[in-house]
């Protein structure tokens, strides 16, 4: 797994060096969606930026001033938001390459309406980093929006609750980059098949001690054994190609019928977990092979998206938890199977 941690290693360097806005934002007049004459310029520039990054594509955000009605101020934000875009698309530009974003009401630091009232250019890599581009220019015009553009799919408390709640199940978490989230989510799936193969065992284990009377997590050999005891010698193992096939002996009791089927149920557990998992540590090293092209976008990514410093520790704590899920895989398949082995030794040597 040292080809993850490399991986982790470089976003770590090239996140550094974040930039600030590309383009200065465009003005307007009070609820008017027309451009300030003296601002057009600006519009020539963000053309003349997407001709000179033809892998770069734009969302046009706009914004208003809190003065007026909230709802028709959210309209305004969009309709400049769309003729910016309009006036984009007559330079020249693709309009494939762009989007619109409303924000509405904001307002500035130092309560200045007329830099409220605003589009600005949000420049990413095609299907990469939308979030974090909105975000970086509301940054760095030193706006606090009253109606934030939120994150994809979900409020930032609640985004950041399900955060924690993923982190502490294992699971993989969002990064807000779609390219390294449409990566870390091949994860999850290995992630799933994981605890489903966990869970069957632990439900299997969990049955041999309330037949043992033992606590549910404890030592299954100590469960093993007190079956054995209770079943009076009526259990029958036979290892078949270093597998156990329980039954029980003629005339046996019907206590030592249901402790074998008991005792198959965990051995059906623990193969079925072995066969299901067998491919997991070549589909993680995969993964690792992936990740190596995805660290290749990363210096483009950063340069052409930009984050604060909040938004870089954030990003990089999502990535480090997803690279350490990824790392864990092998080891959990490996414990799972050296788990397999030592309970079909254990029933083979306990009921010979």
């Amino acid at each position: 797994m040292s080809g993850v941690r490399n991986f982790f290693m470089a976003m770590c360097v090239v996140l550094i060096g974040c930039g600030g806005q590309v383009v200065a934002p465009v003005h307007f007049s009070s609820g008017s969606s027309g451009v300030v004459n003296a601002d057009r310029a600006h519009i020539d520039e963000a053309v003349a930026y997407l001709e000179a990054h033809p892998a770069t594509e734009v969302i046009v955000v706009g914004f208003s001033d809190a003065s007026g009605d909230e709802e028709a101020n959210l309209k305004l934000s969009e309709k400049r938001a769309e003729f910016v875009r309009t006036m984009l698309v007559r330079a020249g530009v693709d309009e494939k390459r762009t989007a619109v974003r409303g924000v509405g009401e904001i307002e500035t630091a130092q309560g200045n309406a007329a830099e409220a009232r605003q589009v600005a250019f949000a420049f990413h890599p095609p299907g990469i980093g939308e979030e974090a581009a909105v975000r970086k220019v509301s940054k760095s015009t030193e706006v606090s929006a009253k109606r934030p553009p939120p994150a994809s799919g979900s409020s930032g408390s609640s985004s950041a609750s399900g955060t924690d709640s993923a982190k502490a199940k294992g699971d993989v978490v969002s990064t807000g980059i779609s390219d390294f989230d449409r990566f870390f989510g091949k994860v999850q799936p290995i992630v799933d098949s994981l605890r489903r193969a966990r869970g069957g065992i632990e439900r299997a284990n969990d049955n041999i001690a309330g037949l043992a009377g033992t606590e549910p997590g404890g030592k299954s050999k100590t469960a093993i054994n007190g079956l054995k005891d209770r079943a009076g010698g009526g259990i029958a193992v036979t290892m078949i190609e270093g597998k156990p096939k329980v039954g029980v002996k003629q005339g046996a009791s019907g206590e030592a019928r249901k402790i074998a089927k008991a005792l198959q149920d965990l051995v059906n557990a623990l193969a079925n977990a072995v066969k299901a998992l067998a491919q997991l540590p070549k589909q993680a090293a995969e993964l690792v092979g992936e990740a190596k092209t995805l660290v290749s976008r990363v210096p483009q990514i950063v340069k052409e998206t930009g984050m604060n410093f909040g938004q870089m520790k954030t990003l990089l704590g999502a990535c480090k938890h997803n690279v350490g899920v990824i790392a864990k895989i092998p080891k959990e398949v490996a414990a799972v199977g050296k788990e397999a082995t030592k309970t079909f030794s254990m029933l083979g040597s306990s009921f010979a």
